[in-house]
């Protein structure tokens, strides 16, 4: 549509046009130039808070953060929650889809923790086993020395001096 010869009106377009008729600017989800640095943020974190994670389920915390991540700053951005459709009132669809991501990702970070604390727990359950062990040998050697000493009292080949043979 062309631009309109009075100048009154055509400043009216040219506003309309610049201000994209009042619709805020797009969320970006579906933008690569917007996600992949998100992403890599998000990915960095994951690596952090658990090492062990093979690459794919790394990646897939780090979309998920990432999104929620981008449709939050958008919301707040231009103050959108909710969007009107003629007399209904709606979440906006990004919204909803932001809500499932975010419950997704709180269930994979539930996961993941509770997977942290078992391996934690397993890593000191095995240190302790192996300090309980290494108290065994220890307690084992000092019962066989009790018992050489037993054995040479006997036989007469050591002298008691005190509560120690020598």
């Amino acid at each position: 549509m062309p631009l309109s010869s009075d100048p009154q009106k055509k400043a009216a377009q040219l506003a309309n046009l610049q201000r994209g008729h009042g619709r805020p600017p797009s969320h970006g989800t579906r933008s690569p130039a917007v996600m992949v640095p998100l992403r890599a943020e998000a990915e960095r974190w994951a690596t952090v808070r658990w090492p062990w994670l093979d690459a794919a389920r790394r990646h897939l915390v780090a979309d998920l953060a990432a999104r929620v991540e981008r449709v939050r700053a958008w919301s707040e951005e231009n103050d959108i929650l909710i969007g009107r459709s003629g007399r209904t009132t709606r979440a906006h669809p990004v919204v909803v889809d932001a809500d499932r991501w975010a419950q997704r990702l709180e269930a994979l970070i539930g996961k993941y923790d509770d997977e942290a604390r078992l391996r934690e727990r397993s890593t000191t359950d095995s240190s302790a086993l192996e300090l309980e062990l290494a108290g065994g040998a220890e307690a084992l050697a000092a019962a066989e020395a009790r018992l050489a000493e037993a054995k040479a009292l006997e036989a007469g080949d050591a002298e008691v001096v005190g509560d120690e043979a020598t």
